[in-house]
């Protein structure tokens, strides 16, 4: 009888020990679920990706694990990571859940699927009145990528409008002003953001900076930068914002010990390399009377090889060869700038014009490609030219772009900034 009462009471306190634990297993799960949530729906995206990363780290069978991973990379803009999450996320799951069909819309709407995903995601924020801000979002950033700048700020208009004061809705609709060079509107934007006194995340903060710098206030524009460049983790674009804001400001001094700490970690890539040797060759030329016009005019040389499109750096360079008397260098370099600015004058005008009213247009993403090939930035005319493809497979002039870009490699050559 005792021990009929023993193992009675063993297995009471088996179940019980295992009723227990499924409540922490299931509280810690709700709480992370919390945690991130709210983290996620205030804009706190770079604490959200360190707590989804731990989580994936806690519990890698976990597909919800994978699932928040997922959505921290894609509001962050890295969509292949979160492709890659979602996978995992998909591989684990025993049948396909709502929130993941969802989450893999919501990341093709990102990355520019718009027509494949605009009618799912209406229907799902709909009945999901709480999620509509992520549909929003999403459909905003698909915008963008493909140049629909006026459809973007409509998504994001609907998000401010309801949630208004949200410091992260003010925030990317101030990035997507920015995008599209309404600067000053663009700041009232992120300045409301920032002031509603909840942490900012880093972009939020140096896009208002680079606002304030473009309308021309280097002073304010420096002192919205001053935490990052005195706190942990600064990164190169920074401190590439605060060599301009002290150039601005004459302070000829303080840009040089900031280009010093870029330049102790030299960008790798072609881009960075280019950006940097553009930075040195301006901080150079502000030295005035003392300024070593051979050395800015050897920087100047190699960032326009590097970066063919970049027409700041061949403005630059003429003026450097004016300097060192090569007269005919600098008339062959002006006939090419005025060849850049044409250029660029025409993609704007599509960019944030045509193609809002003409977005599926072939014709009009196949001249941004002839046109980004003729100034030297192969690589991007390239994707162009596979974008006019993706919307009509017989466009003629996009294939033998493709055809011959592909054969001389475009995709290993340099390729200068986006066009500003």
């Amino acid at each position: 009888m005792k021990a009929r009462v023993v193992g009675l009471l063993a297995g009471v306190c088996l179940v019980a020990g295992l009723g227990a634990a499924l409540l922490i297993f299931t509280g810690w799960r709700y709480s992370d679920d919390a945690a991130l949530r709210g983290l996620v729906e205030s804009g706190r995206l770079t604490e959200a990706g360190e707590r989804a990363k731990d989580l994936v780290g806690a519990r890698p069978d976990a597909p919800s694990a994978w699932r928040w991973s997922a959505t921290c990379h894609r509001l962050a803009g890295r969509l292949e990571q979160a492709a890659e999450a979602l996978d995992r996320a998909l591989g684990l799951e025993r049948e396909i859940s709502d929130d993941l069909v969802a989450e893999r819309a919501l990341l093709r709407a990102t990355g520019g699927d718009l027509e494949g995903t605009k009618g799912f995601l209406r229907a799902w924020a709909a009945s999901h009145p709480g999620e509509a801000w992520q549909a929003e979002l999403a459909l905003a950033k698909g915008c963008l990528m493909r140049f629909r700048g006026q459809q973007a700020l409509h998504h994001l208009d609907r998000w401010v409008e309801a949630a208004p004061g949200n410091p992260y809705a003010l925030a990317e609709r101030g990035k997507a002003k920015a995008w599209l060079m309404a600067y000053q509107e663009a700041a009232r934007d992120l300045e409301a953001s920032l002031s509603a006194g909840v942490p900012a995340e880093r972009d939020t903060r140096s896009t208002l900076a680079r606002c304030l710098l473009e309308t021309s206030q280097p002073g304010r524009a420096m002192e919205c930068l001053r935490p990052l460049l005195e706190g942990e983790g600064t990164e190169p674009g920074e401190i590439r914002l605060g060599v301009l804001c002290s150039l601005e400001l004459g302070d000829q001094e303080g840009a040089e010990r900031l280009l010093g700490r870029l330049l102790e970690n030299p960008a790798s890539n072609p881009e960075g390399m280019a950006r940097d040797g553009l930075l040195q060759a301006r901080v150079e030329m502000a030295r005035g009377e003392r300024a070593d016009w051979a050395r800015v005019e050897s920087l100047l040389r190699r960032v326009t090889v590097q970066a063919p499109g970049d027409h700041e750096a061949v403005f630059l360079w003429i003026r450097a060869l004016h300097k060192a008397g090569r007269e005919g260098e600098a008339g062959r370099a002006e006939e090419r700038l005025a060849k850049l600015e044409a250029a660029y004058a025409r993609i704007q005008r599509i960019q944030r014009g045509e193609m809002d009213k003409a977005p599926l247009d072939p014709a009009l993403h196949a001249e941004v490609g002839a046109l980004l090939e003729s100034v030297g930035n192969r690589a991007e005319a390239l994707g162009w030219y596979r974008s006019a493809l993706a919307i009509d497979p017989g466009h003629a002039e996009a294939a033998r772009g493709v055809d011959r870009l592909g054969r001389a490699g475009a995709s290993a050559i340099p390729g200068g900034p986006a066009p500003k």
